[in-house]
């Protein structure tokens, strides 16, 4: 029976994931800038090269952090184990800070491309909104959106109770001590029972973050689709599946999750 070393199959998937998303962005930006037709020009083009910059960004932190949720009882974990910042618990939480950070800024600026792309099928005149100097200010967006999500991560550091309720699973599953590594507790329940605050405001400030940013990239779909009547409003929706479930959905040492109940 051959024996799979589960952890370095998943780093090696990991790393080939990282060659090929870095490879083909640094394509479409050398295409677009170089051999691009007169259709993509000015703001459709700078949105084009930004988000595979964006890419190749976000691919780079995920092989830098290793990001890892844990799922135990009332309680998941954000973590990391082996990042490039692991001798430093102080410069891997920035980390893994950063890393949720940056997957806010890309879901934020597919939601801007999204309300572009619609502006130029529906209301041409409300494309200007986006264009040059403006485009800066739909970045500053882009990036606040960031901000709130690394700040989601940032409100539920652990706590003495966190660490004691977390402490022997971790010890368990990964034989480390808790105290030892950059992690984040969402934890359900105080030791008496109540709800706690940080988890609630959390949880709370990223489902509505992130209800607000795939809801208006389901209303600019639809306008979109109406307007073209789905001719190629459908390669539009797909390039938006394939970017998210390709690219930008956590590798697989990020999609590790283990359950107890």
């Amino acid at each position: 029976m051959i024996d799979i070393d589960i952890s370095a199959l998943a780093d090696n998937i990991s790393r080939f994931c990282y060659i090929v998303t870095v490879f083909f962005n640094t394509l479409l930006i050398y295409l677009t800038t170089c051999h691009t037709t007169k259709q993509i020009v000015g703001t459709y083009r700078n949105m084009i090269v930004i988000f595979a910059l964006l890419g190749m960004w976000f691919a780079t932190s995920d092989i830098l952090v290793r990001p890892l949720l844990h799922s135990y009882n009332g309680s998941f974990v954000y973590f990391t184990l082996g990042s490039t910042f692991r001798n430093s618990k102080a410069s891997a939480e920035k980390a893994l800070l950063m890393y949720g950070g940056m997957y806010g800024v890309v879901i934020s600026f597919i939601a801007v491309q999204f309300m572009y792309r619609a502006c130029v099928l529906s209301k041409p005149t409300w494309a200007k909104h986006f264009d040059g100097f403006k485009l800066t200010i739909w970045l500053v967006f882009v990036l606040v959106a960031g901000l709130i999500w690394a700040n989601g991560s940032r409100i539920v550091s652990p706590d003495e109770y966190a660490y004691q309720y977390i402490e022997h699973e971790i010890m368990v599953e990964y034989g480390v001590s808790v105290r030892k590594i950059a992690i984040f507790t969402f934890l359900a329940y105080n030791a008496d029972g109540t709800f706690r605050s940080n988890t609630l405001c959390s949880l709370g400030s990223l489902g509505l973050l992130a209800m607000y940013l795939y809801t208006t990239c389901l209303i600019c779909g639809t306008i979109m689709y109406r307007r073209m009547q789905g001719k190629f409003c459908k390669l539009v929706m797909k390039e938006w599946e394939d970017t998210i479930g390709a690219n930008y959905i956590p590798e697989p040492s990020m999609s590790v999750v283990m359950s107890r109940m």
